[in-house]
């Protein structure tokens, strides 16, 4: 996840947006201050209309954010896993674990939903 936490700060702020060129050229766009940056889809693609590409596109920052809370909830649930069974309940070193995945598996599956309903 390091990789892609690397590549997400790294890639051009969003929001993106779908951007209609012409009637066979689609594309992506997201304007920072005074500069509209624009990457086009491949309007002669096969596998795909230019409109599906573009929206693939657009969506590419917010689908890495998600991935990365996925990672960071599967992880919690890996620590929870690993951590001794005691007697403490809730507030012992199981229970904060299991607390802390239950947190972040929240986040990442909110994360997840929000990309469906766009």
């Amino acid at each position: 996840m390091d990789y892609l936490e690397e590549l997400l700060a790294q890639a051009t702020p969003g929001p993106w947006e779908t951007w209609d060129g012409s009637p066979t050229a689609k594309g992506v766009y997201s304007k920072i201050a005074d500069l509209d940056i624009c990457v086009m889809a491949n309007p002669r693609s096969p596998a795909a209309p230019p409109h599906i590409n573009a929206s693939l596109i657009a969506m590419a920052p917010d689908l890495a954010k998600a991935l990365i809370k996925a990672g960071e909830a599967l992880n919690l649930h890996t620590t929870f896993e690993e951590t001794p069974t005691d007697r403490g309940g809730y507030n012992g070193p199981k229970g904060r674990a299991w607390k802390a995945w239950i947190e972040a598996k929240t986040v990442a599956l909110s994360e997840i939903k929000k990309l469906g309903e766009e």
